[in-house]
């Protein structure tokens, strides 16, 4: 698996495994959302790929919401997709439990 090298001042240092950490904190998500601006389509994927499963948590999150937002700036049309898909399965579930209560 690649590493995601993103550069802190002149040290290198793999953030591998800790992207959703670093999302929902204020300086942390700023540096994702810089190095997003700037990253290869393969070291997007990579920050994508580790993200996804925690998306819809950091959609409501205060810092984590504008990494996702920057994925609708500069990801990919996968990335985008996948994220409408996420969105759109979330929302028709609520609607669907909610038909259940009202009724």
């Amino acid at each position: 698996m690649k590493k995601i090298k993103l550069s802190f001042s002149k040290q290198k240092k793999d953030i591998t495994g800790y992207i959703v950490e670093f999302s929902g904190d204020q300086h942390g998500s700023r540096f994702i959302q810089q190095k997003l601006e700037t990253a290869a389509d393969d070291e997007k994927q990579l920050v994508f790929t580790e993200i996804l499963p925690s998306a819809l948590e950091l959609m409501t999150d205060v810092f984590g919401n504008y990494v996702i937002q920057k994925f609708f700036e500069h990801g990919s049309f996968f990335i985008l997709f996948k994220i409408f898909s996420l969105f759109i399965r979330t929302i028709l579930k609520s609607l669907f439990f909610l038909s259940f209560i009202i009724i």
